[in-house]
């Protein structure tokens, strides 16, 4: 929730600084008598944003949608409006409202010449690629993610995620790719590092994967999700006291991780 907040504030800063005067969606010395707003108008705008965050920051997402939804009958070549508007949607598992939500954004951006950030532009195809990934359509959010990247070479999440898309369609190499460069841009972010494990082990390169796992606990000794894949490759290699070790450190840590670990690594195959 705090990523999601943080990106649309990322969104209005960029707006205000990229686009000063309009900040409606208009590219800046670019704006037609139609499109031109008034100071008023502009802070009406403003302060319809604030509320929209207040709103996903309380995680009230029903009410979030409906203020997104009145405030576009008003202006609806607001980009963020549109932006909260699919953020709100996604998080309430309305996948086909939020994809459509957030090619909205995006059309309006081109259509518009928006000057923005490629940190803005990266973060809108992020977010398109998670609706299209989280509704199982991967192939969709492959391409909204390399959108992403292309933007901003530098957006890790858009790398990492790119890594999952790619690993659920089983294109192993590909997802091992995606998953370093998340860990270029941010080598001390643990769930990079484990996603980056998960991509090795799927690829059979256990010492791989083994090394990314050892240098993931060296951050976080007692992270549990690494602890269960670290399990896991110790009952691949027949180490079970090790194995069993680690099952013992995740009873403590997490009980319900715990139980899944026993049934799916420990318990004896028939």
């Amino acid at each position: 929730m705090k990523r999601l907040r943080a990106s649309v504030i990322a969104l209005l800063i960029s707006y205000i600084i990229f686009m000063p005067g309009t900040f409606a969606g208009i590219a800046a010395g670019s704006r037609t008598t139609k499109q031109e707003g008034t100071a008023p108008d502009q802070e009406e705008q403003l302060k319809k944003a604030d509320l929209m965050v207040a709103q996903l920051e309380s995680l009230k997402f029903e009410d979030a949608v409906e203020t997104a939804s009145v405030a576009i009958r008003s202006y609806p070549d607001n980009t963020i409006f549109w932006y909260v508007l699919g953020s709100a949607e996604l998080q309430l598992h309305h996948y086909k409202e939020a994809i459509r939500a957030l090619n909205e954004t995006i059309r309006l951006d081109e259509s518009l010449n928006a000057e923005l950030s490629p940190g803005t532009v990266a973060t809108k195809w992020r977010s398109l690629g998670d609706a299209y990934l989280d509704s199982g359509n991967a192939e969709e959010s492959i391409t909204a993610y390399k959108q992403a990247v292309a933007a901003d070479k530098d957006e890790a999440r858009a790398w990492n995620n790119l890594s999952i898309a790619y690993g659920k369609l089983r294109r192993n190499q590909d997802a091992i790719s995606a998953a370093l460069e998340a860990v270029r841009v941010e080598p001390d972010k643990l769930p990079y590092l484990d996603n980056l494990a998960v991509a090795y082990l799927k690829a059979d390169k256990f010492d791989d994967g083994l090394n990314t796992l050892e240098n993931a606990l060296k951050l976080k000794p007692d992270d549990a999700l690494t602890l269960y894949h670290l399990g896991g490759l110790f009952a691949v290699y027949g180490h079970r006291k090790n194995a069993e070790d680690v099952y013992e450190t995740l009873q403590k840590l997490d009980p319900a991780l715990a139980q899944k670990y026993f049934l799916e690594i420990l318990l004896p195959k028939k």
